[in-house]
């Protein structure tokens, strides 16, 4: 499986959130500097294998902050457990220009925007209606990934999201029942 890159202000946390997701959540790897021994120990946790009935699920980073070694270690080890299934390694920045590129080839990229105190964007509701339509832009194009990123982005409030979610659509679909083709509305629904 492709391990996520989450970047901006909201990274870590999105990280962390996805961590949780996935499998077993392990402490987080890199906080204070990731160090080539850290790649090493993500090797062996993937050969230890599943946690009860989960795959242990880590977060790395900042990769923005890591060293060249580092960095080329943690490529070796995105190598060698590519495909393994028994581990779940999320990398998180805060922005991609330090990353280095074949780190970020290997991974699905998404933008964290990051949230306020009671876990809404802190640009308003404006936004929040923004977030959800490039929510369905995103999801009814294939770009799974973006469209994880946006809900992500909204872990903390996603009823409210979901209220706006629901509204967008309800008004989509209405505007769709006049489409004779419908193509449109049926890559909504599905």
């Amino acid at each position: 499986d492709t391990p996520f890159l989450f970047y901006g202000p909201g990274s870590f946390d999105s990280a962390v959130t996805l961590s949780a997701t996935l499998g077993y959540p392990l402490e987080p790897v890199g906080r204070d500097g990731l160090r080539v021994q850290d790649s090493r120990d993500l090797v062996q946790i993937a050969l230890e294998g599943m946690i009860g009935d989960r795959p242990p699920s880590v977060v790395v980073g900042p990769m923005d902050e890591a060293s060249p070694a580092a960095s080329d270690a943690l490529l070796k080890t995105l190598e060698e457990v590519s495909g393994v299934r028994s581990l779940c390694i999320i990398l998180w920045c805060r922005g991609l220009h330090s990353v280095i590129p074949t780190i970020i080839s290997r991974c699905n990229t998404v933008w964290s925007p990051g949230s306020g105190q009671d876990g809404t964007h802190t640009e308003g509701e404006e936004s929040l209606h923004s977030d959800v339509i490039k929510f369905l832009d995103s999801y009814t194009e294939g770009k799974h990934a973006e469209a994880i990123g946006v809900l992500l982005g909204h872990s903390k409030a996603w009823p409210k999201f979901l209220d706006v979610l629901v509204s967008v659509m309800a008004r989509e679909i209405s505007l769709f029942s006049s489409d004779p083709s419908e193509e449109k509305a049926k890559k909504v629904l599905s």
